[in-house]
């Protein structure tokens, strides 16, 4: 029991150093005149299934009666360049007419590698990952992105594109902090499902809509 107990302990101390280090971030945007808090408006064009929904479709007429390249009888290395080759003939193609997109959702997940980074956003209609690349949106902006916590909202601008594994994603050529996540975001082995998180999420962005006026969302 008493084990049990210094365990809650440690674990309510480390949480409330993260909201701690949260706060902090918000007044470092703050005093650098960056408050997420005095953004009341923001165009969107599209929610994450839409662009999914246009690209697929911009992506069959346009290359629709591309066959997938001949690799039979090839060796690992060579499958993987003709791959790699068909690839990036498809998105120079594809890239050449972009699908222009403003999305805005809460951020569910976030990979930093060095000068380019994968997050994902979950809006109203569902989920989209988006690559956010330092040369692309300013190196200023993804310093401040590389110090975003999950829970922030975020707005992005950009064009879509397929990935190399096949994932419809956004490519950010710019990207606004609209709402500092103060809370973290509850996870499963905290008592709460997966579902219910998804529910709590699409509510917020639910009130926020409602509360702005559609100043978010279309």
């Amino acid at each position: 029991m008493a084990n049990q107990n210094n365990n809650k302990g440690g674990q309510q101390q480390d949480v409330n150093q993260l909201l701690k280090v949260r706060r902090e971030k918000l007044q470092n945007l703050q005093e650098a005149g960056k408050d997420p808090f005095q953004i009341t408006k923001y165009n969107v064009t599209h929610h994450s299934s839409d662009v999914k929904e246009l690209y697929n479709a911009h992506e069959a007429e346009i290359l629709g009666d591309r066959k997938a390249p001949d690799v039979e009888g090839l060796d690992d290395a060579a499958k993987r360049e003709v791959i790699n080759n068909d690839y990036n003939e498809r998105r120079e193609i594809m890239d050449a007419k972009p699908i222009e997109v403003s999305i805005a959702g809460r951020m569910m997940f976030k990979r930093v590698m060095g000068k380019a980074s994968f997050c994902n956003i979950q809006d109203l209609k569902g989920n989209i990952q988006v690559y956010v690349a330092r040369d692309n949106i300013g190196e200023d902006s993804y310093a401040d992105f590389k110090k975003s916590d999950i829970g922030d909202i975020y707005g992005v601008k950009g064009f879509a594109f397929r990935t190399k594994t096949g994932e419809i994603s956004i490519h950010a050529e710019e990207i606004t902090l609209l709402s500092k996540s103060l809370q973290i975001l509850p996870e499963k082995f905290h008592g709460l499902s997966r579902w219910c998180r998804s529910k709590t999420i699409r509510d917020t962005l639910q009130r926020i809509e409602r509360g702005c006026k559609a100043s978010y969302f279309p």
